[in-house]
């Protein structure tokens, strides 16, 4: 058993390097090989939701389209949604398995309309994926039900106009922002400092954070200051704002 667990292992990393994104051709080979590592490690009791997830990353560049294909509004609209919920779990739980299945959750909705246009389909591992307006995940866990977002550990993400972080803490509830520490990001046209601390402006708040981690990684945010109201945007600052923390305290 344990020998089989080590042979796995080792066989992913090689599907993920030999990948040639831009072979169709190759891209069925490896999906089709990892979907047979799957199989060997659900019949030995493995964690078949990672697995699930792997493969649906691979199922991805299989079924994208070569030509851009318009999306349809609701599926834009739920884009959109993804896109701040996987900002949300990079932001309070980094790079963890949540996050990823976050983000697997995102591509499937954003790069394969195929799958989109089905009224319900599942995932490999026999979970359902989709039952009519209805998203899950590879673990059974609602990820949409109604007009609602959930996390893949059961903590609602958005409901009605609100968001949340994984952690059960609110990140947006009304017009006002707050860090996952549960410290006030942004309340009306005000900013602060991850520790609780009023900024004296705007701009201060933003030129202190860009000093820290390189004005390289500042470059591709729009900072309007007061002005800003702007979802995608107001998040992407706030977790910048929030890693610069983290690398404050770890110096301190």
């Amino acid at each position: 058993m344990k020998y089989l667990i080590r042979v796995l292992i080792s066989l992913v990393p090689l599907f993920i390097i030999s990948l040639a994104t831009n072979e169709v051709s190759a891209n069925s080979e490896q999906y089709s090989q990892v979907r047979t590592v799957r199989r060997l490690a659900i019949r030995e009791n493995l964690d078949s939701e990672n697995l699930a997830t792997l493969e649906y990353l691979y199922f991805t560049n299989v079924e994208r389209p070569s030509s851009v294909t318009q999306l349809s509004p609701d599926v834009s609209t739920n884009c959109n949604e993804l896109k701040v919920m996987t900002l949300l779990a990079q932001i309070s739980e980094g790079n963890s398995d949540l996050t990823r299945m976050v983000k697997t959750q995102q591509k499937v909705t954003c790069q394969t309309p195929q799958q989109n246009s089905r009224s319900s389909f599942d995932w490999s591992n026999g979970e359902r994926a989709k039952f009519g307006l209805n998203w899950y995940y590879p673990n059974g866990e609602k990820a949409k039900f109604g007009s609602n977002w959930y996390y893949p550990n059961g903590e609602k993400a958005k409901f009605g106009l609100n968001w949340y972080y994984p952690n059960g803490e609110k990140a947006k509830f009304g017009s006002n922002w707050y860090y996952p520490n549960r410290e006030k990001a942004k309340f009306g046209s005000i900013w602060y400092y991850p520790n609780g601390r009023r900024a004296s402006s705007a701009n201060s708040l933003f030129a202190w954070a860009c000093d820290l981690v390189g004005r390289g990684e500042c470059n591709n945010i729009r900072f309007e200051g007061d002005s800003s109201n702007n979802l995608l945007n107001n998040l992407t600052i706030i977790e910048l704002l929030w890693k610069v923390s983290q690398i404050s305290n770890s110096q301190n």
